[in-house]
């Protein structure tokens, strides 16, 4: 129908692929997640068994394999050759082998690696098991294994999966270790609680952070909180939005007096920018009507006077953003296709205003010989990845003549259009060749692998006049 027997050419149009094919290594390093979510891994591949029961599998696993060599033996000394039970045999380990073969080549141009792509072997696995088994001649192995894969299935949506989704429960005084708060959000919930240690961060490191929330009464509606790290300049530097209880316990279902103490788990994103600093803001909002408003926060006269209201969101605690270790500005070493790779990057400013200059500085590093002369882009993308000016010329010296492992400054300058309307944006950089425009990929599976662009920021656009 599509012209290849296995569509093989329709499957690779409509997923996303590497842009360089997996090496060996890295395909072997794959192996322990196959075998995890062969034998069990749940929740969207989040939710697995404890690490022993994988070690179960694996001593199973050999166990099976010891067990087939007396058979082996028997068979090679019988001198029966390849009789009809032999080709039954050998046609099971050919279709593993197929599989095998296809798995190899899938996980190669595909980051999307998983156990599930050996089902259609389970009839070879389930007849290989048992001849291992039975290969030990104590007639009660096999059915102690089987009882046990029975038993462990069976306790499966009990023991691992239900936890995993069991609703918080209230607690009736706030844990130690909070800071008591008294910040009314609306009319019905209250935030009593805080703890946020003061922390140094570098880009790409989690911390967690606690607010205990109480219900004042009814909720009526399903309310998303959300927690930002508000840098120096008060622009968002990281953010988490959720649900309370990670969608387990929505507010509507929140009983009048009920205290509930979630922990929140924000990550700096790789690229943001440093040095820095700022504070944690954390609120409310309802997520389906994005139209309406942060819920209002009221505090309450005997508050701390370290926690202070901003665009109401609830401002506390200290973070310090440090930069990782590096010899450019924001050291941040995102590959690109071609032997380049983005060392760092540096603005001017970060707040602008319409008519305002933009100053954006790529520190690039080549990896090995570039083959050929690139020209580099920096745009300014509003929400909606609109434009509002850029600028594309190509690095000096040429890409060409970049020299392995040394740092080449390439400086893009460019006004704003005096209609750039105020709000948040962002940047987008990489590299084409002229003239047919086309862009070098990302090879970073952890920055959007196969993108041919790199967002930075954000930056802020305000309004009046150019400074």
């Amino acid at each position: 129908m599509y012209g290849d027997l296995l569509a093989w050419n329709v499957w690779e149009a409509n997923i996303p692929l590497r842009v360089e094919p997996l090496s060996w290594r890295g395909l072997l390093a794959e192996l322990g997640s196959v075998e995890r979510s062969f034998w069990g891994l749940f929740g969207w591949m989040t939710v697995p068994y404890p690490p022993w029961v994988y070690a179960g599998f694996r001593a199973l696993l050999g166990l099976v394999v010891i067990g087939w060599l007396p058979g082996l033996v028997r068979w090679l000394h019988g001198g029966r050759g390849l009789d009809r039970l032999a080709w039954a045999g050998a046609l099971l380990v050919i279709w593993l082998a197929l599989l095998t073969v296809a798995w190899v080549r899938f996980t190669r141009i595909s980051p999307a690696s998983q156990g599930r792509l050996f089902f259609p072997a389970m009839p070879t696995v389930a007849l290989g098991l048992a001849l291992g088994l039975g290969g030990w001649r104590i007639w009660t192995l096999g059915p102690l294994v089987m009882g046990g894969l029975l038993l462990l299935s069976s306790a499966t949506p009990f023991w691992i999966i239900a936890p995993a989704y069991r609703a918080p429960t209230p607690v009736a005084t706030l844990p130690a270790g909070l800071t008591a708060v008294n910040v009314q959000v609306d009319d019905a919930i209250a935030l009593r609680g805080l703890a946020a240690a003061p922390v140094t961060l570098t880009p790409g490191a989690s911390t967690t952070i606690t607010v205990a929330w109480q219900a004042l009464g009814p909720v009526d509606r399903d309310y998303s909180v959300f927690v930002h790290l508000v840098d120096v300049d008060g622009l968002v530097a990281a953010q988490l939005d959720t649900m309370p209880g990670g969608g387990l316990a929505p507010t509507s279902q929140w009983q009048p007096g009920d205290l509930r103490v979630e922990g929140y788990t924000v990550t700096l994103p790789p690229t943001a920018y440093t040095p820095n600093g700022g504070q944690w803001g954390v609120g409310l909002y309802d997520a389906y009507r994005p139209d309406t408003p942060r819920l209002p926060l009221t505090l309450a006269a005997n508050t701390s006077p370290d926690v202070t209201v901003v665009d109401n969101a609830l401002r506390f605690g200290q973070v310090t953003i440090v930069p990782p270790p590096g010899e450019t500005p924001n050291p941040i070493d995102v590959a690109f296709a071609g032997n380049v790779t983005l060392a760092g990057y540096a603005f001017n400013r970060r707040r602008l205003h319409p008519g305002d200059t933009l100053e954006v500085t790529l520190y690039w590093r080549a990896r090995g010989p570039v083959a050929a002369d690139y020209t580099t882009f920096v745009h300014l993308l509003d929400a909606d990845f609109a434009m509002f000016g850029g600028s594309d010329s190509p690095p000096d010296p040429p890409t060409s003549a970049w020299v392995p492992g040394e740092i080449v400054e390439d400086r893009h300058t460019f006004t704003l259009p005096p209609d750039t309307p105020p709000g948040s944006y962002q940047i987008e950089l990489g590299l084409y060749t002229q003239p047919d425009f086309d862009r070098l990929t990302l090879l970073d599976p952890g920055r959007a692998e196969g993108a041919d662009r790199l967002l930075l920021g954000p930056l802020e656009v305000g309004t009046g006049a150019p400074e």
